[in-house]
């Protein structure tokens, strides 16, 4: 019978490649995420920059440091994965449940109308 033994070098190694795979899958998950969110687009420098970019530049910055303490920090990082993925389902949610958060006061005047059984007649404006 066989003993396999590790020396503490290999283990350490393994260890390392161990955190950097995580740390590597927890960057493309939040990275996924963050894309996922639905954030408006910002005029920066006469430039439309996504919104969500500045975070994706803090991101990269954050996973290019080195760490004193890389499992807590990754189990923040998993900790706010699991709040985006909470936050877009509430979202999601939240406008399938109200569907007239986004609407004008008109709009939800004629679609409640409509909900009853009346049709409001189109209002006549006046071209000057």
């Amino acid at each position: 019978m066989w003993l396999c033994r590790r020396s503490k070098k290999s283990t350490v190694r393994t260890t390392k490649m161990a955190l950097q795979a995580r740390a590597r899958s927890l960057y493309r998950s939040l990275y996924r995420e963050v894309k996922l969110q639905s954030h408006p687009v910002v005029t920066v420098n006469n430039a439309d920059v996504p919104y969500n970019s500045q975070y994706l530049t803090h991101l990269r910055a954050t996973f290019d440091k080195t760490l004193p303490n890389p499992e807590s920090e990754l189990k923040k990082g998993d900790d706010f994965l699991h709040f985006l993925q909470g936050q877009r389902e509430y979202k999601a949610l939240l406008e399938r449940y109200n569907p007239s958060i986004g609407m004008d006061p008109e709009e939800k005047i004629r679609l409640t109308g409509r909900r009853v059984g009346f049709d409001l007649p189109t209002e006549y404006k006046e071209d000057k």
